[in-house]
């Protein structure tokens, strides 16, 4: 805006803040010269960890609910002092009893059951067991009442006690008793062998004498018990040596009858092994014939299928190498003759003579090699034949011997099983006479019980503890259950997490207790305002004094200038809520407020034409406004600037008010006029911020939110619903609507470190 004008086109700037107060144009503040701004740059600094919300929800649920808690808590109280009152006294007595390791008879047998597995921690929880029977309560108060050891006592009346309490006056005393009170007995044991008889009684001797006697007793049922088990064996090993005589008797019969019927020859217990000397003495033969048979087999095979020159035995016989020797000297002999002599000359003659006759007796002689070979193969063969016959037979006859010995030897074995049972049972019998009249018992009385002096119930100091814990326990589940069943959201952080956008600002109640202690709402600068405003001053927080209310509109103004979801700043803001009252028309006004203050010319549209309210907090008229500019047909640059914005009492502020309400007025924000008013506008400011209905009962925001460059979600502590919000928020997002954050509105922050931890402020001490 350049020059004096008020209003004029100038380029839209960005203002950058710095802890001094100026503005990037070198500009300060004159409403704040001393204020210095220390908000966190860093969304994350100025909000709690989203894993820590949960924790600072619960407790500042339980800090805003203390008093109902403090009731819960005294109620509690005072329950668990009026019930210890009205309590019996009870009195305890104790006794330590050893139990000691079970004792083994001379036979290997226990004479005390001690468990499946016979361990040492099995057999004390057995015993706990027997302690803790029916039958041995029986005898305990047997033995009580036939020794009249039950001491009269007089019980307490509850009803007379109740009324001694109440001021009533006490009944008359009763009458002794002489049946057995109520009591509670219990056994506790740990590691060790000793364990703890505990009886609780109204009567301390009663509790004192049945602990005792439960030990006594139980003694004498250890002893009982070894007795009978001691007599019980010996019965039935006497009836088991009967029937194991009898039984071996019949098993020496069986085996001398069996021996005579099948004419076995047993030496030293064992069958006569001569036939199966004999049987291993013909396999040994049989394999040796069989080896013989496979060679001649061979040798035989090699003469049948191949020349008789080439037979080995022939190549290797002396005879015939002679033969081949004197014949070969005689064919040379012959051809030397035939080189002289003529075929018919006699020396020829005579040396053909010779030749053939030896010749002769060589192949006669060779025929005779051939046939021996022929003759020995079958000669082993047959006698293979003859071997496997035989021990074929001898092979059937031990067999046979085999399968007698084997009954035999059942027989044999059953009789020696018998007869080792029939001496152990005989030895067993003997010393079980030992062990009946042995009467040791394994239980011995560590402490014995003595009359207790107090009563150890009621514990005044353990039943208020639970009383008060109780009722602290009650409160907190009731405050839970409230706050589930209104199922608003309160605390800062929590409409973050359900919503899923960020939390740019969170302001305070005006009437908060912290706000009235912290916040001095000073009307310094209001000037004339205040004589019309009167109760409406937190509308116009942000133009006062420094005030909590005024830190946390101007923490919101940093959130939105210092967003990181795009790369420039929105320009045009929609700010709606989910129902009425929840404070979207004051926080647009502080919202302008602050940005007007660091050098922005901001322009608030009331976008609400049912019920328009900004043109009362700016107490100016609303006669014209942008309802006529939206029915106007004429061009809005030819609208003067004047009547496009009205001035307020705050420079740099400007303020286009709803015009004079009607119905079907609302119906103008879906002309396309309503687009070109605020492109006008862009021109001629820096921030346009537009206040619109409610999105829990009309349209308007979702229909003016598409020409806005963002929208931010106005939510009342402790009022806006989780599923409200969250539905408003969904249709913004579906619509295409950017949703900037939300701005929690009228907390109740309940000291000052809350408040400090979302918001941080300071003043020069000048």
């Amino acid at each position: 805006m350049a020059g004096n004008e008020e209003f004029g086109p100038e380029q839209p700037r960005e203002v950058m803040l710095y802890q001094n107060g100026t503005d990037a144009l070198g500009g300060s503040s004159p409403e704040r010269p001393n204020l210095v701004l220390l908000e966190s740059l860093d969304a994350g600094q100025s909000r709690p960890k989203a894993e820590d919300h949960g924790l600072v929800s619960l407790w500042s649920l339980v800090r805003d609910h203390r008093w109902m808690l403090a009731v819960c808590v005294l109620l509690g109280g005072t329950a668990a002092a009026l019930l210890t009152s009205l309590q019996v006294p009870e009195y305890r007595a104790q006794a330590k009893v050893e139990i000691l390791p079970p004792i083994e008879s001379p036979f290997g047998f226990q004479s005390v059951p001690t468990g499946a597995d016979g361990a040492p921690e099995t057999y004390i929880n057995t015993q706990v067991k027997i302690l803790e029977s029916r039958s041995l309560r029986l005898r305990v108060l047997d033995h009580l009442t036939s020794a009249g050891k039950l001491s009269s006592f007089t019980p307490v009346d509850r009803w007379s006690k109740m009324k001694s309490l109440l001021g009533q006056g006490a009944s008359p005393p009763q009458a002794p008793s002489f049946s057995v009170p109520v009591f509670t007995y219990k056994v506790n044991h740990d590691t060790t062998r000793v364990v703890d008889l505990i009886c609780e009684s109204e009567d301390p001797r009663f509790a004192t004498d049945y602990v005792n006697v439960v030990a006594e007793e139980y003694a004498k049922f250890q002893i009982e018990s070894r007795w009978n088990n001691a007599r019980q064996t010996m019965v039935w090993l006497g009836e088991q040596l009967e029937d194991m005589k009898t039984k071996l008797e019949d098993s020496e019969s069986k085996l001398q009858s069996y021996s005579r019927s099948v004419g076995l020859l047993m030496v030293d217990g064992a069958a006569d092994n001569v036939a199966q000397e004999k049987l291993k003495q013909t396999q040994a033969e049989l394999s040796r014939a069989s080896s013989d048979r496979v060679e001649k087999q061979s040798v035989y095979e090699i003469a049948s299928s191949s020349p008789a020159d080439t037979v080995p035995e022939v190549i290797d016989n002396p005879r015939l190498s002679g033969y081949k020797t004197k014949l070969a000297e005689l064919r040379q002999q012959e051809a030397e003759l035939r080189t002289i002599y003529t075929q018919e000359h006699p020396r020829v003659v005579r040396v053909k003579a010779e030749i053939a006759e030896l010749q002769k007796t060589f192949q006669e002689e060779r025929d005779a090699v051939i046939a021996r070979i022929r003759n020995s193969y079958l000669a082993s063969v047959n006698r293979e034949k003859l071997l496997a016959a035989a021990y074929r037979s001898q092979a059937k006859v031990v067999a046979d011997i085999a399968d007698k010995s084997g009954i035999y030897g059942v027989l044999k074995r059953e009789v020696d099983t018998n007869q080792q049972l029939y001496g152990a049972l005989l030895q067993k019998v003997k010393e079980s006479s030992v062990a009946s009249a042995m009467g040791a018992s394994s239980v011995q009385v560590v402490d014995p019980a003595m009359v207790p002096g107090a009563p150890f119930s009621p514990n005044l100091q353990m039943n208020l503890a639970e009383g008060l814990a109780s009722g602290l326990l009650f409160g907190i589940v009731l405050v839970l259950g409230i706050d589930r069943l209104n199922g608003s959201l309160r605390a800062p952080g929590e409409a973050e997490t359900v919503l899923r956008v960020p939390e740019l600002g969170v302001i305070p109640a005006r009437d908060s207790r912290l706000v009235r202690r912290l916040g001095r709402l000073k009307n310094e600068g209001i000037n004339g305002y205040e004589s019309r405003l009167g109760n409406q001053t937190i509308d116009l927080a942000a133009w006062g004094a420094d005030s909590v209310l005024a830190e946390s509109f101007r923490n919101l103004r940093t959130s939105i200038l210092l967003c990181k979801n795009g790369e420039l700043r929105p320009r045009v803001i929609l700010v709606t809520s989910v129902e009425r009252q929840d404070g979207k028309s004051s926080t647009v006004s502080n919202l302008g407020i602050a940005l007007a203050h660091i050098g922005q010319r901001v322009v608030l549209i009331d976008g609400d034409m049912r019920r328009p309210r900004l043109h009362t907090i700016f107490d100016t008229p609303n006669s014209w406004g942008l309802s006529d500019l939206l029915r106007e047909k004429i061009p809005l640059n030819d609208i003067p600037a004047e009547a496009m914005a009205r001035k307020t009492g705050i420079g740099r502020l400007f303020l286009l008010p709803s015009g004079p309400a009607g119905l079907g007025l609302s119906d103008l924000l879906y002309s396309d006029r309503m687009g070109e008013v605020i492109a006008r506008l862009r021109e001629m400011f820096d921030t346009i911020i537009i206040d619109t209905p409610p999105m829990g009962y009309l349209s308007d925001a979702r229909v003016v939110g598409r020409m806005a460059d963002a929208a931010i979600l106005v939510i009342r502590s402790g009022q806006t619903s989780k599923k409200s919000a969250l539905r408003a928020k969904q249709r913004l997002t579906e619509d295409g609507i950017h949703v900037l954050g939300i701005v929690l509105n009228r907390w109740e922050p309940q000291s000052k470190s809350e408040y400090d931890s979302y918001y941080s402020y300071h003043e020069d001490d000048t």
